[in-house]
């Protein structure tokens, strides 16, 4: 901790993530860290949360000063009322924050939690959405049905919120390109939405997706399929005033998720909480996966073995920021990171090949190529 401490000497921690792994079931796709909600089990998380985001506090100091949050999970709304104030309390004496979000899903909001979130900062809510149709829904082992979706913002435009994201899934199965058409006119039709994450289905070890294509139960989409996909995205949320800013991510202008911009130019972040993941300096930590894990060593504070820590090398550094800043609209700035020379001659082979564009010492996936970004970076890799 020493070390880490000398690396940051003199700079801020402009961002701060928050983990609540709790959520109402596993999704068939998911295999991000997540548990069940249970209440007790909950309230004590939340207070040694709260612990270690003071310890943080306690040795960064006025270092600690975030412009960004952002509670991600599992579903951070599945917590009370009680629980999600008591957390709220413990950042809102962080006053530098411009933004501020906090991750649902459809029919997990109520008038009191918005009522809170008003209250203590709360400016974005980012809703995992995924699929229009209740069939596919199922499918999927989501919770919650497409009239819960305009529930929930209509209850959002109730308590005027103005940044709302909506999370979707591209390529899923069964789904045709008509029905993905209507998906995207229908989500792009809401005023109230300003930012639309889109997400091509990829299938990880397991979760029950990867049981069904081993038994054969379910194929695994083509290369061409996530293309047209893709593309069918692109063409119209673009024509519906949102632009592409990551190969993900879609806002309408001013609407972009700064908390995540600064994960992908690769600014200092700390997380907090069970599974959160840190990046200061040239450090990069992730706190244990287990959240009774979590909660005994914070209690016994046990600090120092709460997380794995890996130190980067220069070019490890490097080539992670070639990576991330390729999947962004504004491309790789010569002037801005430092390239290693085969990695550039490998960026002007692209060029050559008409799957980049240089433009102003700046390296760019051409528009027609950007559901190509992957393959590109594991090229360059």
């Amino acid at each position: 901790m020493e070390y880490l401490r000398k690396k940051i000497e003199m700079k801020n921690i402009d961002h701060l993530y928050i983990h609540i792994p709790f959520c109402t079931g596993k999704c068939s796709y998911c295999s991000f860290f997540s548990k069940p909600y249970d209440e007790e089990v909950a309230n004590l998380y939340v207070d040694k949360l709260i612990e270690e985001l003071k310890y943080y506090q306690s040795i960064y100091k006025e270092q600690l000063n975030p412009k960004t949050i952002y509670i991600g999970g599992g579903t951070p709304t599945t917590l009370s009322k009680l629980q999600l104030e008591k957390l709220l309390i413990s950042l809102y004496e962080f006053k530098n924050v411009t933004e501020f979000t906090i991750e649902t899903n459809p029919g997990l909001l109520s008038e009191g939690k918005l009522e809170l979130f008003k209250k203590y900062g709360v400016n974005r809510v980012s809703m995992g959405v995924q699929s229009l149709d209740d069939g596919v829904l199922k499918y999927l082992n989501r919770r919650h049905t497409a009239g819960d979706v305009e529930k929930s913002l209509e209850l959002l435009k109730r308590y005027e919120f103005e940044n709302v994201s909506i999370d979707l899934i591209s390529s899923l199965p069964n789904v045709s390109k008509e029905d993905w058409e209507r998906t995207i006119e229908k989500v792009s039709s809401w005023d109230i939405v300003k930012h639309i994450s889109v997400y091509c289905l990829s299938i990880e070890d397991g979760t029950k997706f990867a049981d069904m294509i081993e038994s054969g139960c379910l194929v695994s989409n083509t290369d061409d399929h996530e293309f047209e996909m893709g593309q069918v995205a692109r063409e119209l949320l673009e024509s519906r005033g949102y632009s592409r800013y990551e190969i993900s991510n879609y806002a309408k202008q001013g609407f972009e998720c700064m908390h995540n911009l600064a994960y992908w130019h690769g600014e200092d972040f700390l997380g907090v909480g069970a599974g959160a993941s840190s990046r200061l300096g040239l450090e990069r930590s992730t706190n244990v996966e287990s959240i009774e894990d979590y909660i005994l060593q914070v209690t016994n504070d046990d600090f120092s073995s709460l997380h794995e820590t890996e130190l980067l090398s220069e070019d490890e550094d490097a080539t992670e920021r070639i990576m991330f800043n390729l999947r962004l609209e504004s491309g790789i700035c010569l002037d801005s990171i430092n390239v290693p020379d085969y990695i550039v001659q490998k960026l002007d082979e692209l060029v050559n090949l008409n799957m980049l564009e240089l433009a102003v010492g700046c390296y760019k996936v051409k528009s027609d190529k950007r559901e190509l970004t992957n393959s590109i970076c594991e090229y360059l890799l």
